[in-house]
C-alpha cells in the first residue's frame, strides 16, 4: 500500500511541474464553461426561461462544474499505457512486483487528484463569480 501511495504521490509531483499546460486548462475550460453558459441561456430564453425543468442559474451551474470535472476525469483518454504496449516498454512494468493495474490507477489516482484542483476549481470559482454576472446582480 505504500508503494502504491508513493506512486499517486509522484505522479501528483509529475503532473504538477507542467504549469503553463495547467494555466492553459484552467483559461480553456473557463471559457468553454462561459460559452456552455451563454448558449444554455439562450436556449432557455428560446424556450420560455426553463430547460429540462432547469432554470438559467442551474445551467450555469451544470456548465462549470462539468467544465471542472472534466479534465480530471480523464475524460479525454490517457494514452501512456497503450504507446508502452506499443514499444514494448511494458514488459519493464510486468516484471515489477506489483499490480499492474493497480500500479496505472496510483498514477492515475495522482493525475486526477492533480487536475481536479489545479484546473478544475478554478473554472468553478470562476463561474461562481461569473453567474453573479450572468443572473444581473
Amino acid at each position: 500500500m505504500r508503494l502504491l501511495w508513493e506512486v499517486a504521490r509522484r505522479s501528483f509531483r509529475r503532473w504538477s511541474t507542467y504549469r503553463m499546460a495547467t494555466v492553459a486548462g484552467v483559461v480553456t475550460n473557463t471559457v468553454f464553461g462561459y460559452l456552455r453558459a451563454y448558449i444554455l441561456i439562450a436556449v432557455a430564453i428560446a424556450g420560455g426561461g426553463r430547460v429540462g425543468g432547469w432554470d438559467e442559474a442551474t445551467l450555469v451551474t451544470f456548465s462549470f462544474l462539468t467544465q471542472g470535472l472534466i479534465a480530471g476525469t480523464g475524460a479525454f483518454g490517457e494514452s501512456e499505457l497503450a504507446e508502452r504496449v506499443r514499444t514494448g516498454d511494458v514488459v519493464v512494468d510486468l516484471y515489477r512486483p506489483v499490480d499492474l493495474q493497480a500500479w496505472w490507477l496510483a498514477s492515475w489516482i495522482g493525475r486526477s487528484a492533480f487536475t481536479f484542483l489545479a484546473r478544475g476549481v478554478p473554472p468553478v470559482l470562476l463561474g461562481a463569480v461569473g453567474q453573479l454576472q450572468f443572473l444581473g446582480l
